[in-house]
């Protein structure tokens, strides 16, 4: 079977297309939030989440506190610009470092040692 071929969002990956579905990372829905549907994924552009921060960024993994979908083991799930994520350490060794966390999440990743 032959699937015809597509050029995703924003980026130029090249996606197959079949029956009418786009696999991809470019567009999502993420429907976990207490907010109601949320559209992610890289071809989704957005503001940063941080508060009166108008950075343009996108919806991908790229920008998500806690480095996976819905925020992983450790993160908030939300957006937010290279200036309102950072890398967090459990103890003064820099011993076990952090997904990309917003502040908030930072702050409670280090109190709970890392956890």
């Amino acid at each position: 079977m032959r699937f015809p071929l597509t050029l995703g969002a924003k980026c130029g990956i090249i996606c197959k297309d079949w029956k009418g579905f786009k696999m991809g990372w470019s567009h999502g829905v993420d429907t976990n939030r207490k907010e109601g549907d949320q559209d992610i994924g890289y071809g989704v552009a957005a503001d940063c989440d941080e508060a009166e921060c108008a950075v343009e960024i996108d919806r991908g993994l790229g920008y998500i506190c806690g480095g996976d979908p819905y925020g992983g083991e450790s993160g908030c799930g939300r957006f937010f610009c290279a200036g309102h994520l950072d890398y967090y350490f459990t103890n003064d060794k820099d011993e076990i470092m952090s997904p990309q966390l917003c502040v908030e999440c930072g702050k409670l990743y280090e109190a709970n040692g890392g956890a």
